[in-house]
Protein backbone atom coordinates (compact mmCIF):
# COMPACT_ATOMS: atom_id res chain seq x y z
CA UNK A 1 0.00 0.00 0.00
CA UNK A 2 1.09 3.17 -1.07
CA UNK A 3 1.34 6.13 1.72
CA UNK A 4 0.08 8.75 1.71
CA UNK A 5 2.22 11.99 3.35
CA UNK A 6 0.30 14.88 1.63
CA UNK A 7 -3.09 13.48 2.80
CA UNK A 8 -3.80 17.20 4.32
CA UNK A 9 -2.91 19.16 1.71
CA UNK A 10 -5.66 21.25 0.34
CA UNK A 11 -6.32 20.73 -3.42
CA UNK A 12 -5.57 24.10 -5.27
CA UNK A 13 -5.76 24.08 -9.61
CA UNK A 14 -4.39 27.93 -9.40
CA UNK A 15 -1.47 27.23 -7.11
CA UNK A 16 -0.59 24.31 -8.81
CA UNK A 17 -1.62 21.38 -6.67
CA UNK A 18 -4.51 19.30 -7.02
CA UNK A 19 -4.70 16.18 -4.33
CA UNK A 20 -8.19 14.55 -4.48
CA UNK A 21 -8.53 12.16 -1.95
CA UNK A 22 -6.23 8.93 -2.72
CA UNK A 23 -4.91 10.68 -5.83
CA UNK A 24 -1.34 11.47 -5.99
CA UNK A 25 0.19 15.23 -6.05
CA UNK A 26 1.82 17.03 -9.49
CA UNK A 27 3.01 20.40 -8.84
CA UNK A 28 1.87 22.61 -11.43
CA UNK A 29 2.88 26.34 -10.40
CA UNK A 30 4.26 28.42 -12.90
CA UNK A 31 2.74 26.20 -15.96
CA UNK A 32 0.32 27.31 -18.49
CA UNK A 33 -2.92 25.91 -17.42
CA UNK A 34 -4.71 25.10 -19.86
CA UNK A 35 -8.11 24.53 -18.92
CA UNK A 36 -8.42 28.07 -18.96
CA UNK A 37 -8.57 28.54 -22.50
CA UNK A 38 -12.05 27.79 -24.16
CA UNK A 39 -10.55 25.60 -27.36
CA UNK A 40 -14.44 25.56 -28.73
CA UNK A 41 -13.98 29.32 -29.48
CA UNK A 42 -10.81 28.09 -31.55
CA UNK A 43 -12.74 25.61 -33.50
CA UNK A 44 -13.37 28.29 -35.96
CA UNK A 45 -9.90 29.74 -36.49
CA UNK A 46 -8.74 25.67 -37.15
CA UNK A 47 -11.99 25.84 -39.91
CA UNK A 48 -10.19 28.97 -41.35
CA UNK A 49 -6.81 27.65 -41.67
CA UNK A 50 -7.93 24.37 -43.09
CA UNK A 51 -9.84 26.66 -45.95
CA UNK A 52 -6.33 28.25 -46.09
CA UNK A 53 -4.34 25.24 -46.50
CA UNK A 54 -6.64 24.06 -49.05
CA UNK A 55 -6.68 27.10 -51.16
CA UNK A 56 -3.02 28.15 -50.76
CA UNK A 57 -1.00 25.10 -48.79
CA UNK A 58 -0.81 23.47 -45.55
CA UNK A 59 1.36 25.86 -43.30
CA UNK A 60 1.37 28.72 -45.86
CA UNK A 61 0.73 31.65 -43.37
CA UNK A 62 4.06 30.08 -41.82
CA UNK A 63 6.08 31.28 -44.81
CA UNK A 64 5.03 35.13 -43.14
CA UNK A 65 4.36 38.38 -45.07
CA UNK A 66 4.08 41.98 -44.29
CA UNK A 67 2.75 42.69 -40.96
CA UNK A 68 0.02 45.54 -42.80
CA UNK A 69 -0.81 43.12 -45.45
CA UNK A 70 -2.25 41.02 -42.63
CA UNK A 71 -3.59 43.83 -40.60
CA UNK A 72 -5.57 45.28 -43.42
CA UNK A 73 -7.25 41.59 -43.68
CA UNK A 74 -8.29 41.25 -39.82
CA UNK A 75 -9.93 44.79 -40.10
CA UNK A 76 -11.91 43.91 -42.95
CA UNK A 77 -13.60 40.87 -41.38
CA UNK A 78 -13.44 43.26 -38.34
CA UNK A 79 -15.34 46.35 -40.67
CA UNK A 80 -17.69 43.58 -42.10
CA UNK A 81 -18.73 42.11 -38.95
CA UNK A 82 -19.41 45.37 -37.31
CA UNK A 83 -21.48 45.78 -40.30
CA UNK A 84 -23.77 42.94 -39.23
CA UNK A 85 -22.51 40.25 -41.90
CA UNK A 86 -21.55 37.44 -39.78
CA UNK A 87 -19.95 35.29 -42.02
CA UNK A 88 -17.94 35.66 -44.99
CA UNK A 89 -19.27 35.37 -48.61
CA UNK A 90 -16.42 33.36 -49.96
CA UNK A 91 -15.66 30.48 -47.28
CA UNK A 92 -19.05 31.21 -45.54
CA UNK A 93 -17.11 31.18 -42.27
CA UNK A 94 -17.08 33.65 -39.29
CA UNK A 95 -15.70 37.13 -39.74
CA UNK A 96 -14.72 36.72 -36.11
CA UNK A 97 -12.92 33.50 -36.60
CA UNK A 98 -10.73 34.84 -39.90
CA UNK A 99 -9.79 38.18 -37.56
CA UNK A 100 -8.41 35.77 -34.73
CA UNK A 101 -6.31 33.44 -37.20
CA UNK A 102 -5.11 37.29 -38.52
CA UNK A 103 -4.43 38.06 -35.04
CA UNK A 104 -2.80 34.97 -34.50
CA UNK A 105 -0.39 35.65 -37.76
CA UNK A 106 0.20 38.76 -36.75
CA UNK A 107 1.37 37.67 -33.11
CA UNK A 108 3.86 34.96 -34.29
CA UNK A 109 5.21 37.02 -37.75
CA UNK A 110 5.85 39.55 -34.85
CA UNK A 111 8.20 37.17 -33.09
CA UNK A 112 8.94 35.47 -36.11
CA UNK A 113 9.24 37.72 -38.95
CA UNK A 114 10.48 40.82 -37.85
CA UNK A 115 12.11 41.86 -40.69
CA UNK A 116 8.34 41.78 -42.72
CA UNK A 117 7.29 44.67 -40.26
CA UNK A 118 6.30 47.31 -42.69
CA UNK A 119 4.29 48.97 -40.02
CA UNK A 120 4.24 53.06 -40.35
CA UNK A 121 6.39 54.38 -37.32
CA UNK A 122 6.03 58.01 -36.36
CA UNK A 123 9.51 59.26 -34.67
CA UNK A 124 7.81 60.91 -31.89
CA UNK A 125 6.21 57.64 -30.35
CA UNK A 126 9.54 55.76 -30.52
CA UNK A 127 9.69 56.48 -26.89
CA UNK A 128 6.69 54.54 -25.77
CA UNK A 129 6.66 52.42 -28.85
CA UNK A 130 9.55 50.99 -26.88
CA UNK A 131 8.38 50.81 -23.40
CA UNK A 132 4.86 49.19 -24.81
CA UNK A 133 6.78 46.27 -26.48
CA UNK A 134 8.95 45.32 -23.49
CA UNK A 135 5.71 44.95 -21.59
Amino acid sequence: MISDNNKNRSASVAHGTYNAEGAGIKHDAGKLQWHLLPMKYLRGVVQVLMYGANKYAPHNWRRGMPYTQVYNAMQRHLDAYMDGIDNDADTGLSHLDHAMCCLMFLKAYSVEFPEHDDRFINPRNQIGREELTNA
